[in-house]
């Protein structure tokens, strides 16, 4: 996660506008945080800030499934990168993605140094400091409560409908940003 944040705050000499999707927003938020390098402001896309929402039944119980999950492939040395995406997607729900390139391969290796997002620590404040909109798919009532959460903090929320955990794929998504840039 300290890398993820780094890298965001390297990356401009100026106050920064993130864009972030799932986990991604987990970082967003962590940077944002950072006072030195200043986020002016967030658009966060089905956001995994699952620490914020803590206590809502949907956020628990996506504790419930994947704590164990991340808990015993993490610490079994024999599971490898391939077999730690297969029952992480497994838990989820969602199709494991393919392990056919070196990229690929990649991805899923990354995918295991990520922390439990429930388990980072963000403090919700920086929602009322730093301007945010949170975008959610309306598919799952894990990101909705989620959005909710954030939302209670001082982020605006939006949803646009029809395309799952990939709301920033929705016709709308660009004039529901460039709308949230042009309001005060």
């Amino acid at each position: 996660m300290a890398s993820q944040v780094n890298a965001l705050l390297t990356c401009a000499d100026k106050p920064l506008d993130v864009l972030a999707h799932s986990q991604g927003a987990v970082a967003a938020l962590l940077a944002a945080q950072d006072f030195a390098q200043p986020v002016r402001s967030m658009v966060l896309f089905e956001p995994a800030c699952f620490s914020l929402a803590r206590g809502l039944t949907a956020v628990e119980e996506h504790i419930t499934v994947m704590g164990p999950v991340l808990a015993d492939v993490r610490s079994d040395p024999e599971v490898d990168d391939i077999e730690y995406a297969r029952r992480f997607f497994t838990a989820l729900g969602a199709p494991v993605p393919p392990a056919e390139t070196t990229e690929q391969v990649r991805a899923l290796r990354r995918l295991r140094t990520v922390p439990a997002p429930w388990a980072v620590p963000i403090d919700a404040a920086v929602l009322a400091r730093v301007p945010t909109l949170v975008i959610t798919g309306g598919w799952l009532p894990l990101y909705e409560q989620t959005a909710e959460a954030l939302k209670e903090s001082g982020a605006r929320h939006e949803v646009l409908e029809g395309h799952g955990h990939r709301p920033q794929d929705h016709p709308e998504a660009n004039a529901v940003i460039r709308n949230f840039y042009a309001s005060p």
